[in-house]
């Protein structure tokens, strides 16, 4: 019988298993940057143009990983074309951004683009491009292209030991064909004498029908020696998305409306990098500047709110409490709204439903 939600969500914030606290070995850079960013503390609803910005080259994703909103988005899938990309980069680079991630939420390598992204940035005087992938749509070709356009880094995500419970957590058999591709990426920079950081993240969950918190120790032993960090994360309810999971450790005001560009593959600008409904989209970058946007009064006024604590209606309220009160999209046209029992964690294994390939 299936745990209430309730009792998901005490299952959840109690897990004691050393494997579910995060954690990270080897040389830490992806999680001292995140610790860094984490210590930002906004204090002005015009902030200056960030460092970093993330873009979304495709919202779609072939695995439908158990602690993830993505399978359940009923959000079309979109591309985001390579003009728009162009006029991003050299507009975001104008107002001082250096450093830009191909990803949010979704799985960058279902983008054809991709390579040729990370070319343009490069050309366009970015210092650090990097990516978060399942890595199962890469192949030699593709890591070998991204990597000679200049990536700098890359973080595969892994959440299995073996291919039964890699294929429970994340609907895909992909288990030997994502080890291999760690495995590629680690020996070609080695080979061609490039300095790309290569990674391993791991979500931890353990719920009524899977488990995987034996997955950090396999990683561990098997690639420990060979990548440069592995990071481990207890699952949480990814942004207000996946209630019933453990909190996010996140308090009013959150970082990202402050100190992070996050664009959709819509051309949307939003408050957030984890939004599969576009809840939190404000402002249509087709139209409008990335300058006029950034400084657009919906955008103030969402940081206002973070300012003040006053969330209440915003996915931003369910993400910092771990509630799934009703709300609303912040502009509906921009958004596909949904019954407010979406956000909630369904303790199954997983059921790959979308072919993204």
């Amino acid at each position: 019988m299936a745990r209430t939600m309730a009792e998901s969500r005490e299952v959840a914030m109690n897990k004691t298993s050393a494997e579910s606290q995060s954690e990270t070995i080897g040389k830490s850079a992806i999680k001292k940057r995140m610790d860094d960013f984490s210590d930002y503390r906004p204090s002005s609803e015009t902030p200056p143009f960030p460092k970093t910005v993330l873009i979304e080259l495709s919202s779609l994703c072939n695995h439908a990983c158990v602690f993830c909103a993505y399978p359940k988005t009923t959000r079309p899938g979109q591309r985001m074309s390579l003009e728009l990309l162009d006029r991003l980069l050299d507009e975001a680079y104008g107002l001082g951004a250096r450093e830009v991630g191909f990803y949010s939420g979704a799985e960058p390598f279902t983008s054809r683009d991709l390579e040729e992204a990370i070319a343009r940035a490069k050309r366009c005087g970015y210092e650090y491009t990097f990516l978060s992938t399942n890595g199962s749509l890469a192949n030699k070709d593709r890591l070998t292209a991204c990597i000679d356009n200049g990536l700098d880094s890359i973080k595969f995500s892994i959440n299995g030991a073996d291919r039964e419970t890699y294929l429970r957590i994340h609907g895909k058999d992909d288990f030997d064909r994502v080890i291999d591709n760690v495995r590629f990426a680690c020996a070609y920079r080695r080979e061609v004498n490039r300095e790309v950081y290569v990674a391993v993240s791991c979500v931890v969950i353990e719920s009524d029908n899977v488990s995987n918190v034996e997955a950090p120790k396999w990683l561990r032993q098997k690639l420990g020696a060979i990548v440069d960090e592995l990071v481990v994360f207890p699952a949480n309810n990814e942004n207000g998305q996946m209630i019933g999971l453990a909190p996010m450790d996140i308090s009013a005001p959150c970082v990202l409306p402050f100190a992070r560009a996050h664009i959709s593959a819509e051309g949307y600008l939003r408050v957030c990098c984890n939004d599969y409904q576009n809840y939190l989209a404000l402002v249509d970058l087709n139209i409008t500047t990335l300058a006029e946007a950034w400084n657009a009064d919906i955008f103030r006024d969402i940081r206002r709110r973070h300012l003040d604590n006053n969330l209440e209606g915003l996915l931003c309220h369910n993400c910092i409490h771990g509630v799934s009160g009703q709300i609303e999209p912040v502009v509906p046209e921009f958004a596909v709204s949904v019954k407010t029992d979406f956000f909630d964690f369904e303790p199954t294994s997983s059921v790959n439903t979308k072919d993204a390939s």
